[in-house]
């Protein structure tokens, strides 16, 4: 089997062109599968593009056929069945086509595959005779392992002769009527199981003649038209790319605040993008622009006020939203406007019993002002009668601990 990196058929045909010794109704065309999108596949099961003319004027149409028969891509997954070629090929001249073509093409996350198929295929170009038995094309590109293709070419003949499938390009040639011409000649390079891939690509031909006529015109030159060719049982895909990977959420520092909010927490994971991701914290989302990604492994927010208890932490980007962490609301005490707040030592160096003796009289942060709530700002006097009584009680206990414990050491 011969694989094909690029086709060699019409080398100088372009330069003969430009002679304008020769001249055709259209530029060459060598059909193929149309380029894919990655995940995306195609497949054709007979395309025909002949088109040749007389040099002029009048310049002449002596043979012409363009059309795509059982022609699909994915996505989204299509398929066709022409029963009849003949009926699907339109208007021609010269040319002739029978059989039955089917085509599917089909793409997903794991796999784009492409299908084509000829049967009991009989056609004519200028009177010659092309026909095989049966012939399919098959491009395969699976999202994890090598793309491959493959054809099969069955009982192929061109012009009366039989070619090998998988052999080298053959040529065949013909002797045909063309008007404006002596000794007219019909040549077609016959390539086919023409199979190639990449690392992400697959492209599949099973059939591939290329045309051209060569004669001597009335005034005595020689010439050559390229015709354009046919080709069956084709197929192509692209490898689907890789689906992107959701962000991971690791730890969260801290994991508690207070039901009012303000917190600054720092949440660790993998795949934070900046500028891309938001923090949903409980029913509520913090958007992507009150987020600090300081790396795709750590970002930054505030908390919203929430009601107390444990709620779900995570992150979400393009690519999807990560496994949740749990970060707790803490209801404020009773008389209390912040859960961690501490009382500072403001104005207890003088009054209530507090000497130098019970060692709270020296050292530091023990002014004259008014004593305040750490983390809030509240002066004491701002507190509930029940709230300064148990702070009371609580310095009573810790300064009559201290005395026995003076006292055990005095003994």
């Amino acid at each position: 089997m011969v694989k094909v990196r690029h086709s060699r058929v019409h080398k100088g045909l372009a330069a003969l062109l430009a002679t304008g010794v020769l001249t055709t109704a259209a530029a060459l065309v060598v059909p193929g599968v149309a380029a894919a999108a990655p995940g995306d596949a195609a497949a054709t099961a007979l395309r025909l593009a002949i088109t040749g003319a007389t040099a002029g004027p009048p310049a002449v149409t002596f043979v012409s056929a363009n059309a795509a028969i059982a022609d699909v891509t994915a996505p989204p997954d299509s398929s066709a069945n022409v029963a009849n070629i003949a009926t699907a090929l339109g208007t021609t001249t010269a040319v002739t086509a029978t059989g039955v073509a089917t085509a599917s093409a089909t793409s997903s996350a794991s796999s784009a595959e492409g299908n084509s198929a000829v049967t009991t295929f009989a056609g004519t170009v200028l009177g010659q005779n092309i026909t095989v038995d049966a012939l399919t094309g098959r491009a395969t590109c699976p999202s994890s392992g090598a793309p491959t293709a493959s054809t099969v070419v069955t009982n192929l003949s061109v012009f009366g002769t039989a070619v090998t499938a998988g052999a080298p390009a053959a040529t065949v040639s013909a002797a045909v009527t063309v008007p404006g011409l002596t000794a007219a000649t019909l040549t077609a390079t016959v390539q086919t199981r023409i199979e190639q891939t990449t690392a992400t690509t697959a492209t599949a031909r099973a059939l591939d003649i290329a045309l051209r006529i060569t004669g001597t015109t009335t005034g005595g030159t020689t010439v050559t038209i390229p015709l354009g060719s046919l080709v069956a049982g084709a197929a192509s895909c692209v490898v689907p790319a890789a689906a992107p990977t959701p962000p991971a959420a690791t730890g969260i520092t801290p994991d508690r605040g207070p039901t009012a909010g303000g917190t600054t927490v720092t949440l660790t994971g993998d795949g934070f993008v900046p500028g891309a991701t938001s923090v949903t914290i409980g029913a509520t989302t913090i958007p992507a622009s009150a987020v600090t990604v300081t790396s795709p492994t750590s970002l930054t927010f505030t908390t919203p006020a929430n009601p107390a208890g444990a709620v779900n932490v995570t992150a979400t980007t393009p690519a999807g939203t990560s496994g949740p962490q749990t970060f707790t609301f803490l209801a404020p005490a009773a008389g209390l406007p912040d859960p961690s707040a501490q009382v500072l030592g403001a104005g207890l160096s003088t009054g209530s019993g507090f000497g130098t003796g019970s060692g709270f009289g020296t050292g530091s942060g023990f002014g004259t002002g008014a004593p305040q709530l750490a983390n809030t700002g509240t002066p004491v006097t701002d507190l509930t009668t029940a709230a300064i009584t148990a702070i009371a009680a609580g310095l009573a206990m810790l300064v009559l601990g201290r005395r026995r414990s003076t006292a055990r050491h005095a003994r």
